[in-house]
C-alpha cells in the first residue's frame, strides 16, 4: 500500500520532477503502473468501452512520457507504442484531431531511434508511418495519405525480401490498403492490381498458415469485391464476396465466437451486390442471415453489436425500398434509427453520420409513399447534422452536404415551396462548385443534376431567362467542346438540350430552339420530350400538321403527362386538329400505365 501511495504522489506531481528524483524503485513502479493501464486501455478497446479505454491510455501515456524524459533508451519507443494505441482508439471514437497528433508523435519517436540505429528500413516506422496514411486515408485527405501507404509498402517490401515468414504478410496488408486508396481516388484499374497482387500474396500465405491466414485472405477479397462493386464490374464483385464467403463459413464452423461477426460483414457486402444486380430475393436471403447473427450478438453485448445491427437492418430497409416495398421497410429504419439515436447521445462524432444516413432514408421511403410532409422532418434533421459534421471533416461530409441539399430541394418542390426550394439547389450548387474547384471532377454528375433541377424550378416557375442560363451550365459540365460526349453523358446531355429549347421557346427564340432540337435528336432519337417540343415548336411556327405529328410520336415514345399537354398555351392553335383528342388520349393512358 505504501509504494502505491508514492506512485500515486509522483503521478500528481509530474510537472515538478526532475529525473534526478526518481529512484530506481520508483521508476519499476512506475512502469508495472503504465504497463497495467495499457493492458486496461486494450481491454476496455476490444469491448468498445471507449471512455474507460481513454482514460487508462491517457495514464499510461502521462506514465510513459515521465518515464521517458527519465530515461529516453528505456521508454520512448513503450511510449512511442503506446501513442499508435492510443491513436487507433481516437480513430474508432472518430476523434481524428488526437489521432493524428497521436500518431505523428510515434511516427516521429520511431524515425528518430531508427536514424540513432542507422535502420534504413524500420519496421516499426512503417507500422507507425501506415497507419497514419490509413487515418488520412479515411479522411479522404489523399495527397497526405499516399506518402505514407507508400513508405510503408515500400520498407515492407525490402524487409519481406530478407524475412518473408515475418514481414510477407505486412506486405500483404499495405497492398490492401494501397487497393484501397487508388479505389477512393476512382482510379479502379490501379485498385484492382493491388487488390489482385494482395489476394495472390494472401493465398501463398494461407497455404502455409490456414489458422492465421485464411481470414486475411477473406478480407483482402471483400476488398476486392469493393473494388469490383465501387468499378460497376458486379458478376467479378460477387465472385469475390462469394469466396470470401465460403471461406468463413468453414471459419464459423471452427470457431463461431471469433468468426461470426465477420462472417455478417460478408454477407452485408454481398447482399449489397445482389441489389446492385437486381437479385433482390437472394439479397434479401444474405440480410436475414446478417441481422440473425448480429441481433444474437448484440443481445449478449449491445456495446459492441448494436453498431452492427443498425447497419444490416438499414441495408434491408434499401433492399426493401428496391423492391418497392416501402411501408414494409419503414420497422427497418426505424429501429435502425433508434439504435444510432442512443450510440449518438454518448458518441456524437462517431454515430452522428450513420444516423443522417438512416433519417434520409426513412424521410424518402414517406416521400416515395406519397407522404413529403411527413418527410420533411427527417431530411431537416439530417441536413443539421450534417452541417456539423461539414464544419469539422468537409473533405468527408462536404460532398455528401451537397448530395442532401439537392435532395431536400426536391423535397420542397414536392411541398410546392419553390422559395426554399430554390434555396437549397442554391447552396449545393455552392458546396458543388467548391469540390469541383479543389480538382474532384468525379463531382461533376452532382453538379449537373443540381444544375437539372434549378432550372426545371425556373421553367415551372416560366422564368425562361433564370432557366436558360442554368441550363447552359449544365451544358458545359456535359458536353466538351469537340469531344464526342460519352455513353454515360449521351442521354443527360440530350435532355440538357430539351430543357434549352423549351426556355427559349417560353422566350420566343424559335430558331435556337430547332438548333436544340436538332442536336437533342442527334444524341438520343427515342427521347419522347423530344418531340413534345418539336410539337411546341412547329404549333408556334403556325404548322398545325407537323405539330400534330410529333406529339403523336411523343405518344408512341411514352409521353405520359396529360397535365402538361392541358395547360400548354403553345399547343391552343392546334387543339382543334381532328387527331389532337386522340393524341391526348394515348398521353392519358401512357400515365395511367
Amino acid at each position: 500500500m505504501r509504494k502505491f501511495i508514492v506512485v500515486l504522489i509522483i503521478l500528481v506531481s509530474i510537472k515538478n520532477l526532475t529525473a534526478q528524483a526518481l529512484s530506481a524503485s520508483v521508476i519499476d513502479s512506475l512502469e508495472a503502473l503504465a504497463d497495467k493501464e495499457v493492458r486496461l486501455g486494450e481491454s476496455a478497446y476490444q469491448t468498445q468501452h471507449y471512455d474507460q479505454a481513454d482514460k487508462h491510455y491517457t495514464n499510461a501515456t502521462n506514465t510513459f512520457l515521465l518515464l521517458a524524459r527519465t530515461d529516453p533508451d528505456r521508454f520512448e519507443l513503450l511510449l512511442a507504442a503506446t501513442l499508435l494505441d492510443y491513436a487507433a482508439l481516437c480513430f474508432d471514437m472518430s476523434d481524428y484531431q488526437r489521432a493524428e497528433s497521436f500518431a505523428l508523435q510515434s511516427l516521429a519517436i520511431r524515425r528518430k531511434y531508427a536514424v540513432q540505429k542507422g535502420l534504413s528500413n524500420s519496421s516499426a516506422v512503417a507500422i507507425a508511418s501506415g497507419n497514419l496514411g490509413i487515418l488520412y486515408l479515411y479522411q479522404k485527405q489523399f495527397s497526405k495519405a499516399k506518402p505514407h501507404l507508400e513508405e510503408a509498402l515500400s520498407i515492407f517490401n525490402v524487409l519481406a525480401e530478407t524475412d518473408p515468414e515475418q514481414y510477407e504478410p505486412w506486405r500483404a496488408k499495405y497492398l490492401i490498403q494501397m487497393a484501397a486508396f487508388y479505389r477512393e481516388q476512382y482510379d479502379f484499374a490501379k485498385a484492382e492490381k493491388f487488390n489482385q497482387e494482395g489476394v495472390a500474396l494472401y493465398r501463398r500465405l494461407a497455404v502455409q498458415s490456414p489458422e492465421i491466414n485464411e481470414p486475411e485472405l477473406s478480407g483482402a477479397l471483400v476488398s476486392t469485391g469493393n473494388t469490383y462493386l465501387s468499378w460497376k464490374k458486379f458478376d467479378e464483385a460477387e465472385n469475390a464476396y462469394t469466396e470470401a464467403l465460403q471461406i468463413h463459413y468453414r471459419l464459423v464452423r471452427k470457431d463461431s465466437t471469433r468468426y461470426e461477426p465477420e462472417l455478417a460483414n460478408i454477407l452485408n457486402s454481398l447482399a449489397s451486390c445482389y441489389i446492385y444486380q437486381n437479385k433482390l430475393d437472394r439479397g434479401e436471403e444474405m440480410l436475414l442471415q446478417s441481422i440473425a447473427i448480429r441481433r444474437r450478438l448484440a443481445a449478449l453485448d449491445p456495446a459492441l453489436y448494436e453498431f452492427y445491427l443498425a447497419i444490416s437492418l438499414g441495408n434491408m430497409g434499401v433492399l426493401l425500398c428496391n423492391k418497392k416495398e416501402y411501408a414494409r421497410s419503414i420497422p427497418f429504419y426505424e429501429e435502425s434509427i433508434g439504435i444510432r439515436r442512443r450510440q449518438a447521445a454518448d458518441n456524437p462524432q462517431m454515430h452522428e453520420p450513420d444516423l443522417a444516413t438512416q433519417l434520409i432514408h426513412l424521410g424518402s421511403v414517406y416521400n416515395d409513399l406519397g407522404e413529403p410532409q411527413r418527410a420533411l422532418p427527417y431530411f431537416e434533421e439530417a441536413l443539421e447534422i450534417r452541417r456539423r459534421l461539414d464544419e469539422l471533416y468537409p473533405e468527408v461530409y462536404r460532398p455528401l452536404l451537397a448530395d442532401l441539399l439537392m435532395r431536400s430541394g426536391d423535397l420542397y418542390v414536392q411541398l410546392a415551396d419553390s422559395s426554399k426550394a430554390k434555396k437549397a439547389y442554391l447552396e449545393s450548387i455552392g458546396v458543388y462548385a467548391n469540390l469541383l474547384a479543389s480538382g474532384a471532377d468525379h463531382f461533376k454528375p452532382g453538379l449537373s443534376e443540381t444544375l437539372n433541377s434549378l432550372g426545371m424550378l425556373y421553367l415551372a416557375g416560366k422564368s425562361y431567362d433564370s432557366a436558360l442560363s442554368v441550363f447552359d451550365k449544365q451544358k458545359e459540365i456535359l458536353e466538351k467542346p469537340g469531344d464526342e460526349p460519352s455513353a454515360d453523358n449521351r442521354q443527360d446531355l440530350a435532355y440538357c438540350y430539351n430543357n434549352i429549347a423549351t426556355a427559349q421557346l417560353g422566350l420566343g427564340k424559335l430558331d435556337p430552339a430547332r438548333v436544340a432540337l436538332d442536336r437533342s435528336r442527334q444524341l438520343d432519337p427515342g427521347n419522347s420530350w423530344l418531340y413534345r417540343n418539336l410539337a411546341c415548336y412547329y404549333a408556334l411556327k403556325n404548322d398545325p400538321e407537323a405539330a400534330v405529328q410529333n406529339l403523336s410520336k411523343a405518344a408512341d415514345l411514352g409521353y405520359d403527362d396529360p397535365e402538361w399537354l392541358a395547360r400548354e398555351k403553345s399547343l391552343d392553335s392546334v387543339r382543334k386538329h381532328p387527331r389532337f383528342k386522340t393524341i391526348a388520349a394515348r398521353i392519358a393512358k401512357n400515365a395511367e400505365q
